[in-house]
């Protein structure tokens, strides 16, 4: 990889503007992703969530009705039905509901179990019984899904083996119930509640090898340290999360989904502890592991994030230089759009400010006065569009972008243009902190003095 020159680097010039292509400049997926994803943000997508919603709770509800009126109060089906339900809830933040619904569940679970057994339950409730059972924390989400098994056969040591199976479901039925209980107190900020919850149903799990609930106790658990600030309970947590992963789940759960849960928590612990340089690491794995798989804001995201680590440092640049190569000549064929919201508006200029800041710091300044000088032309359609400042940025932002430009231009001996970016500066410093204010002093001052020196030259 070659970074002496610096217009290869960057491999586009600023003049060329088109629409955003996010990975490389020959890639497929274009910038209108982009506008959709931000077109479907949740103001405007809360109608047909909210309708969503309203459809898979009512669903449930009739499904609950109609299995009541036919099969009677008295079911282990119920019990999922409701679970199914409260999970509905859960998923939509509807925490009071999924409580109550969960801890109806567990009544009616505990009472079955206690009252008829395994075995006579299991003759009464053999239609319904599921026959693979998974749960897995997914966002922060519980996944269960069920089938129906095949119908009952009589030999006894076939028998036997299914009413083991179906123990084993009811108990999964029932830590399915204290995960999803967990993680309402988790979400109500009640942590040592949803702490005590999880202690004791790991030991259970663990012995029984329920391994995908382990992970998911496990998982709720760290998050909960890490809420409470308990930084060494959470790295042990950490630990014991991965040889989970590595050694007891099923290779089927050894998705790139799961390693993502994992590497951000590990970046959470690292954030907390101010332990820079892995947590850069972190970052930069999540995005490998990202481009791929992630959507176009999750990796700008990651991608925003790597920079503003190694500007605001100054550290390890030969790990952001290549990933800079990678993006910057896409970043720099884009038009600011005004449909795009404000928060995307902001990311995209962070990224541009902090690889204008590694460039420099690297001493790649041609570079550097590429990205500036495109942001500068990324700009001018939205500037003309407003007419008045940004409504993304302040106008101390624009005027220091305008500063840096204008001070790169003049390490780069291009004075004329650099005194012109100064000159807009300054007007921005003087209209809006006034002419007596130190910044717009100072930025006369340089000016003055550059043109004395080219005068006397």
């Amino acid at each position: 990889m070659m970074y002496g020159n610096d217009s290869s680097f960057l491999g586009v010039s600023s003049s060329s503007r088109s629409d955003f292509r996010p990975y490389s400049a020959s890639s497929t997926r274009s910038s209108s992703s982009m506008s959709r994803t931000s077109s479907a943000s949740p103001q405007n997508k809360s109608p047909i969530v909210f309708k969503q919603f309203d459809r898979g709770v009512q669903s449930k509800i009739e499904a609950i009705a109609n299995f009541k009126l036919v099969n009677g109060l008295y079911r282990i089906g119920l019990v999922q039905l409701m679970i199914d339900l409260s999970l509905i809830y859960l998923r939509s933040n509807a925490l009071n509901s999924s409580l109550n619904h969960l801890s109806e569940a567990l009544n009616l679970h505990t009472k079955l179990i206690g009252d008829v057994g395994y075995e006579k339950l299991y003759y009464i409730e053999s239609p319904y019984l599921p026959s693979e059972s998974t749960i897995t924390p997914t966002k922060g989400a519980i996944i269960h899904q069920s089938k129906k098994i095949s119908p009952i056969k009589h030999e006894p040591s076939v028998l036997n083996r299914k009413i083991e199976i179906f123990r084993n479901r009811c108990t999964i039925m029932s830590h399915t119930i204290l995960i999803g209980m967990s993680m309402c107190q988790l979400k109500r900020g009640q942590l040592d509640i949803a702490q005590k919850i999880l202690l004791k149903l790991l030991p259970i799990v663990e012995q029984e090898k329920q391994y995908e609930i382990c992970f998911s106790a496990k998982y709720l658990l760290t998050i909960v340290y890490q809420k409470k600030g308990d930084i060494l309970p959470m790295k042990e947590s950490l630990k014991d999360i991965q040889e989970t992963f590595k050694s007891k789940l099923d290779s089927s759960r050894k998705d790139d989904e799961i390693k993502k849960m994992i590497l951000y928590l590990w970046l959470k612990l690292y954030l907390e502890r101010k332990d820079v340089g892995n947590a850069l690491d972190v970052v930069i794995e999540l995005l490998i592991l990202g481009e791929n798989v992630a959507s176009e804001d999750k990796v700008f995201h990651l991608f925003k994030m790597m920079l503003s680590i190694v500007a605001k440092y100054g550290i390890h640049h030969e790990k952001a230089l290549p990933f800079l190569e990678k993006y910057l000549p896409s970043i720099l064929e884009f038009n600011f759009d005004s449909n795009l919201p404000k928060n995307y508006k902001r990311l995209l200029f962070d990224i541009y400010i902090d690889s204008s800041v590694i460039l420099v710091q690297v001493e790649l300044l041609e570079a550097a006065y590429e990205v500036l000088k495109g942001l500068d032309i990324a700009l001018q359609s939205e500037r003309l569009k407003l007419r008045h400042e940004f409504d993304f940025i302040s106008f101390l932002e624009e005027a220091d972008y305008l500063r840096k430009l204008g001070t790169v231009c003049l390490s780069l001996n291009k004075y004329e243009e650099g005194i012109m970016w100064l000159k807009r500066a300054a007007i921005l410093y003087a209209s809006n902190l006034g002419k007596s204010h130190q910044l717009t002093k100072s930025i006369i001052q340089k000016i003055a003095q550059i043109i004395y020196h080219l005068g006397e030259n």
